[in-house]
């Protein structure tokens, strides 16, 4: 858990802090404090509901999908419940983007 939150941190971290992706995590989360936001500090319900949500995907630029598809990659098949036999591919994937 704490490895995925500090994947998520990393991500919002380096988002263009006047893109449409950032923007539209500030409004998600009107109840989160503006330092929370800018620094990703969300907990894993919040991280659950941005993998499902489609709208959050859409706001993104091609480089910041690749980055958010790499992540739900190495959420769903290394740190999940099973871990899928090609996993240092999909961490090296990651690392890539």
């Amino acid at each position: 858990m704490h490895i995925k939150l500090g994947i998520m941190k990393q991500f919002v971290k380096v988002l263009d802090r006047s893109g449409s992706c950032f923007q539209y995590l500030s409004i998600k989360f009107l109840i989160l404090s503006e330092a929370k936001v800018k620094e990703g500090i969300f907990d894993g319900s919040q991280i659950q509901n941005f993998m499902k949500d489609v709208a959050f995907t859409n706001t993104m630029n091609n480089i910041e999908c690749q980055e958010w598809n790499a992540f739900i990659e190495v959420v769903k098949n290394f740190l999940g419940d099973v871990k899928d036999p090609h996993y240092i591919e999909t961490v090296k994937n990651m690392w890539r983007n």
